[in-house]
């Protein structure tokens, strides 16, 4: 059965290594029949969270008024939501983050999601890696309940379509056709 998927592919570098990953899976995806978004968020504004708590008071409600109602708008319609981005720093690039920190405004109590974590880095160890999948995770599927349909981290790539010919590539491929 056709899924709709939503790829937030959070990377600043036009044609980067996770945008490519990203459009690989998206290839896979829409070969096996489903509809794939991606919305490119890696220079879109997104304000942190406030803390205000506005959305305690009115529940899913955000006082502020930036590219995340579209981004929540285009999750609303999604069952995976496929998060792509670079490792810096040996976390979650900060476009990533401050999506994560916005589902807040759901308060635990977003409809049920699949996701899916891609990510690339410069560094050689697929450890490097471990604080970024366990923010995933706590925030993901710890904190909203999303079921993880699985992480593909690839480390070694520094340049910008230096995974041009990885394997990696043809993983991501493979797992949007599995989807």
């Amino acid at each position: 059965m056709a899924k709709k998927i939503l790829i937030l592919n959070t990377s600043p570098r036009k044609k980067g290594n996770s945008h490519l990953l990203a459009a690989a899976l998206a290839k896979g995806a829409e070969e096996a029949g489903h509809a794939v978004e991606t919305l490119e968020l890696g220079t879109a504004q997104i304000n942190p969270c406030l803390g205000c708590d506005h959305c305690r008071r009115e529940p899913g409600v955000c006082v502020q008024n930036d590219a995340m109602g579209r981004v929540r708008e285009a999750m609303e319609g999604a069952e995976i939501i496929v998060f792509a981005g670079p490792l810096y720093y040996y976390g979650l690039p900060a476009q990533m983050k401050v999506v994560f920190d916005r589902l807040y405004v759901y308060g635990g109590s977003y409809p049920e999601r699949s996701c899916m974590l891609l990510m690339t880095c410069a560094d050689k160890d697929v450890k490097y890696f471990a604080a970024a999948a366990l923010n995933y995770q706590m925030a993901l599927m710890d904190y909203i309940g999303w079921q993880d349909l699985g992480r593909l981290l690839v480390p070694g790539l520094h340049e910008a379509g230096a995974i041009a010919g990885h394997p990696a590539l043809d993983q991501a491929y493979e797992l949007g056709k599995a989807l």
